[in-house]
């Protein structure tokens, strides 16, 4: 995976905090400080406005879901401010101009266009990709209160990234129900980490369970900082919480 492949799923840990980000910010630097081109995942040579344009399609995202409820709460624009200053600590110049572009769609909605931000994106990111940026759409929504509108949305550009309900269901369960670190409120939320319904099969459930932990097993991010290995052990634990408990529920 290449640089820019990589930094769409970094950006989840700055998302949530702590070390990671400053591990996102030194990549980017190292993008936009070298003049070098970058062989990527989606392109075979991306500079500093390829660099600008990717993200400026992903910040256009973040203003979509921010005006669902019909207004940016200062929680979500506090979200974006941060992302964009640890992202460029060398290049406030870049950040600011992002800055203004989130501030542009939030005043001017007509502006937004979901779709083509997704078409741009569908072209140049691949599936884990994908779902690392629905993840951070998730992370931001959750920086207000919550509402069906919100979730409806979330949905509907998680389908038009071709991401699976599945993974759709999972990553809505697991920011929703867990990330707070509270655990399961009941053995609902345990389907609904596994993104399933209680209508699934025994053998649904395994093959589910089976599916997660490959796709989040922290020996795959051993080239990752500690905090990234932590927070996907982290979710690995949420998993197998949830899976022992519909175990124990189904008896299997």
């Amino acid at each position: 995976m290449g640089c820019l492949g990589s930094l769409i799923i970094l950006i989840i840990g700055l998302s949530l905090g702590g070390p990671v980000g400053l591990f996102i910010a030194s990549i980017i630097v190292v993008l936009l400080n070298s003049n070098a081109k970058v062989t990527t995942s989606f392109s075979k040579s991306n500079n500093e406005e390829n660099l600008k344009e990717y993200l400026e399609n992903i910040i256009m995202l973040f203003s979509d879901i921010s005006l669902i409820d019909g207004r940016v709460s200062e929680g979500e624009f506090a979200f974006v401010k941060d992302f964009l200053i640890k992202s460029f600590p060398r290049r406030p110049d870049i950040a600011q101009y992002l800055l203004e572009r989130y501030k542009f769609f939030n005043e001017n909605p007509s502006s937004i266009n979901v779709q083509s931000a997704v078409n741009f994106l569908n072209q140049r990111i691949n599936y884990n990709e994908k779902l690392s940026l629905f993840s951070i759409l998730v992370s931001l929504s959750l920086q207000s209160a919550k509402s069906q509108n919100v979730i409806k949305r979330l949905k509907e550009i998680g389908r038009m990234l071709f991401i699976s309900d599945y993974e759709i269901n999972s990553l809505l369960g697991y920011y929703t129900n867990y990330s707070s670190r509270t655990g399961f409120s009941a053995v609902a939320d345990a389907y609904t980490l596994l993104g399933i319904s209680r209508e699934a099969s025994d053998s649904e459930v395994k093959k589910r369970y089976k599916d997660l932990v490959k796709e989040n097993h922290p020996d795959k991010l051993r080239h990752m900082p500690e905090s990234f290995r932590k927070e996907a052990e982290e979710r690995m634990k949420a998993i197998n919480e949830a899976y022992s408990r519909i175990k124990k529920e189904r008896s299997i």
